[in-house]
């Protein structure tokens, strides 16, 4: 019988994950690469490039720059075509190595998330990462160009705490990024009806709101908004995907209940 052991997992968003490998191939390609990660197995995931192809001849830098060994190479080359659009599992993980700087022991892929087991922490590094910048995906966000805490919570209350004050304060951020930087969780967490995330300088504000009114839809509570925590995100996460999973498995026997009844009696 085998020992119960500790180990460190890294969760990362498959998203993210291509994204920074996206950066690394383009480097070392020396042309824009744009990949997505797929998925096909609990264990097994992809690379696709969603704008080029990979010849024989970008594979072959690919590995050389890994040092990948023969069965790594042998996954990584077609066998009846001279290119391809996907880089095998193999090569996708010796490429986030690279990235991360580390190794580790087993994977696991859940939905859009990739579990790292057994990670080595000594020389982990995030790529990309600067404390100057949040990286949202694929959105890279210059701290300085944020609203702070303070001045963003005293003109939220100068417009009259609401959300019709929040969607003006955020146009600045559109212009700039094409992005609102903020995000509605619809999710009653026990003391309030629901709340936004909002980025600034500090980190991720939560702004919570228990009304909703006709002319001005979501009434803050401005005194209740506060810096998320890590810890504080993964409850908001782990509601999430609690309540999305029971209302998806609703809506799908809704739908066949629907199907049925439309068979049967048209």
């Amino acid at each position: 019988m085998s020992t119960p052991t500790l180990c460190h997992t890294l969760r990362l968003e498959l998203p993210v994950v291509a994204e920074w490998l996206s950066r690394k191939i383009s480097a070392l390609l020396q042309r824009e690469i744009h990949c997505e990660a797929t998925v096909d197995d609990y264990d097994y995931w992809t690379l696709k490039c969603t704008n080029d192809r990979f010849s024989l001849a970008d594979l072959s830098l690919l590995l050389a720059h890994v040092k990948a060994s023969r069965e790594v190479a042998i996954q990584a080359i077609p066998s009846d075509a001279d290119s391809t659009c996907g880089i095998d599992l193999l090569l996708s993980n010796e490429l986030l190595k690279e990235v991360l700087n580390t190794g580790w022991e087993q994977q696991l892929v859940c939905d859009t998330t990739l579990y790292l087991i057994g990670v080595s922490r000594e020389a982990l590094t995030f790529p990309y990462s600067s404390p100057d910048v949040f990286q949202i995906g694929s959105l890279t966000v210059q701290r300085n160009l944020l609203y702070s805490k303070d001045e963003f919570l005293h003109k939220l209350h100068e417009g009259g705490d609401c959300y019709s004050t929040l969607a003006s304060l955020s146009a600045r951020y559109v212009d700039l990024f094409k992005n609102e930087l903020h995000w509605h969780y619809p999710i009653s967490d026990d003391l309030h009806t629901g709340l936004y995330f909002i980025l600034v300088q500090e980190g991720v504000l939560c702004l919570p709101y228990d009304y909703v009114t006709q002319d001005d839809f979501e009434l803050f509570e401005p005194d209740a908004a506060h810096l998320c925590t890590a810890e504080e995100m993964q409850v908001y996460l782990d509601d999430w995907e609690r309540q999305s999973s029971y209302l998806t498995e609703t809506m799908r026997s809704l739908q066949a209940n629907l199907i049925f009844r439309e068979v049967i009696h048209g």
